[in-house]
């Protein structure tokens, strides 16, 4: 379980910078007793307290049916993958799911291809979408909430810079990356976050 401040700028103290190549990060800190529980899609996903479905038999590419059945507050991190059902998703902001709720939310297919189940239920991945992709989507998604569409990605381009993934069939490394015959997305974000390692992969 976390914990995520809730405070006013007043309240807040900066700590001292943290760094990491050309990332510098500043830690901020409130009131202690400001504060608000909450637990990760990914464990709640685990323990079945999260329930993820297509929003309908059908299905619909733009949102997937989120079911919280936990007294907590569930929080979903903006490019976290969810795989199975009819088309693995990746979710396009960061949401704060209400306890005993049921949600819509906005997700961008990234197998593009498939359009059948994969069992009903989608699952958490150990994988996260790389920045490329999710700055596709946030780009899109300032036309989209400006014109009060949503969170709302603009599909095709997702696909496009989801494609680079496809280019390339892992060599050696033990597991089989593909479905269908196709890349998986998903697995290859443990060797790509914007950086082809080459020596893993054959065209």
């Amino acid at each position: 379980m976390g914990s995520g401040k809730v405070a006013t700028v007043a309240e807040l103290t900066i700590g001292a910078p943290q760094s990491a190549l050309n990332l510098t990060m500043f830690p901020l800190s409130g009131n202690p007793a400001c504060s608000l529980d909450y637990l990760l899609v990914d464990e709640t996903l685990k323990i079945k307290k999260v329930v993820v479905e297509e929003v309908s038999e059908t299905g619909a590419v733009p949102e997937l049916l989120m079911t919280n059945f936990s007294s907590s507050h569930v929080f979903v991190v903006d490019g976290t993958e969810l795989v199975g059902a009819k088309q693995n998703q990746i979710v396009n902001a960061s949401f704060l799911i209400p306890p005993e709720s049921v949600t819509k939310i906005p997700v961008s297919c990234v197998e593009q291809g498939r359009w059948r189940y994969k069992g009903k239920q989608f699952e958490g991945s150990r994988y996260h979408s790389p920045h490329s992709v999710r700055r596709e989507i946030h780009d899109h998604q300032k036309i989209s909430l400006k014109a009060r569409l949503g969170h709302r990605s603009d599909q095709g381009k997702v696909w496009a810079a989801t494609s680079l993934f496809e280019k390339y069939e892992p060599v050696g490394v033990g597991e089989d990356w593909r479905y269908d015959g196709k890349l998986s997305f998903g697995k290859a974000l443990h060797y790509h976050e914007d950086l082809v390692h080459l020596s893993a992969f054959r065209k």
